[in-house]
C-alpha cells in the first residue's frame, strides 16, 4: 500500500464507508485533507508522508505516543514515523546519492567569514 492509498483507505473509514462524503469533506483543519481523494494535488507544499505524521500526531498528542501506536488496524499506521516502509534503507541510500550527485551544494561560510558589505 502507498501512502497515497493510505490516506484514501483513512478517509474512507473516517466517512463511514462512503466516498461520496469523502468528496465532500469540509474537515479541512485535518492534516490529511488536501490528500483524501487518493490522488497528489496540484499544489499542496507537504508530502503525503509529512501529512500522515501529523495526522497521527493531531490523534495522539505527542512523539512518543505515536511511535509506540498500537493500533496496527489503522491504515496509517506503516507511515507513522514519516518514512515509507515499502522504500529500503539501501534504496533509501542511493536516491541520497543521486540527489547529491545532481544537485551538488557548497557548504555556506563558516560564521563571520563573510566579508560585510560596505555601502
Amino acid at each position: 500500500m502507498t501512502p497515497l492509498q493510505a490516506i484514501r483507505k483513512n478517509c474512507l473509514w473516517c466517512s463511514l464507508g462512503s466516498s461520496r462524503e469523502v468528496d465532500l469533506c469540509r474537515a479541512e483543519s485535518c492534516p490529511v485533507h488536501a490528500y483524501r481523494s487518493g490522488h497528489r494535488p496540484k499544489i499542496v507544499k507537504p508530502s503525503p508522508l509529512r501529512t500522515i505524521r501529523a495526522r497521527c500526531l493531531d490523534c495522539v498528542q505527542s512523539n512518543p505516543e505515536v511511535r509506540d501506536c498500537g493500533t496496527t488496524t489503522c491504515s496509517l499506521h506503516p507511515f507513522r514515523m514519516g518514512k515509507n516502509p515499502n522504500i529500503t534503507e539501501e534504496t533509501r541510500e542511493r536516491l541520497r546519492q543521486i540527489a547529491k550527485d545532481r544537485f551538488p551544494c557548497q557548504k555556506p561560510p563558516a560564521h563571520g567569514a563573510v566579508e560585510q558589505l560596505k555601502f
